[in-house]
C-alpha cells in the first residue's frame, strides 16, 4: 500500500515538471488585445423625410413630400478590441453610392420621378461592446459617422403627360441638387465567425442624418428659376460582410 502511494506522488510529482505546449495555460482565454484588418461591404435602402413648413407654392418640388431609394458600397475597416475583446473602436473608409428618387408634378401636366445619384466617403467611429462564445463573436457598436458627399447627378423619369414634353432640358435645368457632408448616428448590430486567423463579419447597420435641416427652407436652395434639394438621405439601413485577418496580443 505505501509502495503504490509513493509510486504515485513520484509521478504527480514528474508531471507537474513536463512543461505544457506553448499557449496551454491560455486555453479558453481571449487575447488582452485584438485586432482585425479587412474589407466589407452591401448595400440596402434610404429614406427622405418631408421637411417641415413646406409653403404652399413648393408643394410639387423635388422631395417637399419625402421620398428614397438605395444605396451601397464598400471599403476598408479595422477594429481595435480590449479587455479580451469585450470593448471596442471599429474605424471604416467606406465608398457608399446613393440612388433617392420622389414623385412630383411639373407644371401640373407632367407626372415624373426625379432622381439625384451621389457618391460618399463614409468615415464610421463605433464603439463596441463584444461577447464571445466558441468561435462566434456578438457586437453591439455606437458612434458618429462622417458622410461626404461628391459627384451628384440628376435624372428624370416621365411616368404622366410625356406627349407635353419634347425636351428635358427646361426641367433639368429647373430642379437641380447638391452635394452635402453630414454627421450621422450610427447603431451597428454584428456578428463574426472566427476560423483563426480569419473572421467572417456580417452588420445590420442603422444610421440617423443628424445635420440634416429639418425646415423647407433650410433644405432647398431655391432661386427664380432654379430648386435645389440637398442630395442627401435622413437615414438608412445597410446590410454588409466581410472578411477580416485577426491578431490577439496578450499582456
Amino acid at each position: 500500500m505505501l509502495r503504490n502511494i509513493s509510486t504515485a506522488c513520484a509521478l504527480a510529482a514528474a508531471l507537474t515538471l513536463v512543461p505544457l505546449p506553448a499557449g496551454a495555460e491560455e486555453t479558453g482565454k481571449n487575447p488582452f488585445f485584438g485586432l482585425s484588418l479587412g474589407v466589407k461591404g452591401g448595400g440596402g435602402g434610404n429614406y427622405v423625410t418631408k421637411p417641415d413648413s413646406v409653403p404652399a407654392n413648393y408643394e410639387s418640388a423635388p422631395f417637399a413630400d419625402g421620398g428614397g431609394g438605395w444605396g451601397a458600397g464598400g471599403g476598408l475597416y479595422t477594429e481595435l478590441r480590449v479587455l479580451g475583446g469585450y470593448l471596442g473602436l471599429e474605424i471604416d473608409l467606406l465608398f457608399d453610392h446613393t440612388k433617392d428618387w420622389c414623385n412630383i408634378e411639373y407644371n401640373n401636366v407632367v407626372k415624373m420621378n426625379y432622381i439625384y445619384s451621389f457618391t460618399a466617403v463614409r468615415i464610421p467611429f463605433l464603439i463596441k461592446g463584444s461577447l464571445e462564445s466558441g468561435m462566434t463573436r456578438f457586437s453591439l457598436g455606437i458612434g458618429p459617422e462622417i458622410s461626404a458627399g461628391f459627384g451628384v447627378s440628376r435624372d428624370v423619369e416621365i411616368t404622366e403627360g410625356s406627349q407635353y414634353v419634347t425636351s428635358l432640358d427646361p426641367i433639368l435645368s429647373a430642379y437641380s441638387a447638391s452635394a452635402q457632408t453630414d454627421v450621422l448616428l450610427d447603431v451597428d448590430l454584428g456578428v463574426a465567425f472566427r476560423i483563426a486567423p480569419i473572421a467572417i463579419t456580417a452588420d445590420i447597420r442603422y444610421a440617423y442624418n443628424l445635420t440634416q435641416p429639418s425646415k423647407f427652407e433650410d433644405r432647398f436652395f431655391i432661386t427664380r428659376s432654379l430648386i435645389e434639394p440637398m442630395a442627401s438621405s435622413t437615414m438608412d439601413l445597410r446590410i454588409l460582410v466581410g472578411v477580416a485577418y485577426e491578431l490577439g496580443f496578450d499582456m
